[in-house]
């Protein structure tokens, strides 16, 4: 069966939720802050389904095939982190040896600053193929998720789309204010929130 290799990429307009998390509890500081829930990127993992792909393996002088099938794919966030899981059914040929395990993956979140956005990646998620051979339990082959995961998720972040603002005096003349801004993302139960907060600086 030929590799599998799935790229995806999601564009999602900015959607403000209140209702789920408190915002200023989490980014106290923030000015504006935009809220991605977790179940927002389950359901792309969802629509895109099933993945498997079947592989030959030689080891101690025993060679044949295995089949691995991930279900269930997710992308979990709790405080401080986000964790990839999936479950997984490996099939292994000539004996017709099915076993089934849950993967578990690292996810990178990050903001930039510069693009003003947030990017979600699955960064490793090992799955290791095993088989009793002679007796004894052995490591046959092993496949990161992440290699077929290759999930490229960007929101777009809380930055402001202008840099500089003008306001117009009473005596006609223009006064520029410049817009500083700081971010600060964070990981919560169910959701990454990016916060950020703005100071604005007259332009001589």
């Amino acid at each position: 069966m030929k590799e599998r290799t799935v790229y995806m990429i999601l564009f999602v307009t900015i959607i403000f939720s209140f209702s789920i998390l408190d915002l200023s509890a989490i980014n106290p500081e923030a000015d504006a802050s935009i809220q991605i829930r977790q179940e927002t990127v389950t359901k792309f993992l969802t629509a895109v389904g099933d993945l498997s792909n079947t592989e030959k393996f030689s080891v101690v002088g025993l060679s044949g095939s295995y089949r691995w099938l991930v279900q269930n794919p997710n992308i979990i966030f709790s405080p401080g982190k986000a964790l990839f899981t999936a479950d997984v059914t490996i099939t292994i040929n000539p004996d017709n040896i099915t076993t089934k395990s849950q993967a578990n993956g690292e996810v990178s979140v990050r903001y930039d600053n510069e693009t003003n956005k947030i990017s979600i990646r699955v960064t490793k998620a090992i799955v290791e193929i095993k088989a009793k051979i002679l007796g004894n339990m052995i490591k046959i082959a092993e496949i990161d998720l992440a290699k077929y995961y290759t999930i490229a998720f960007d929101f777009p972040g809380p930055k402001p789309f202008e840099s500089v603002v003008d306001v117009k005096m009473p005596d006609g003349k223009i006064k520029k204010l410049s817009i500083v801004t700081n971010p600060v993302l964070s990981i919560a139960e169910g959701a990454i929130v990016v916060g950020t907060s703005m100071q604005y600086k007259p332009i001589p």
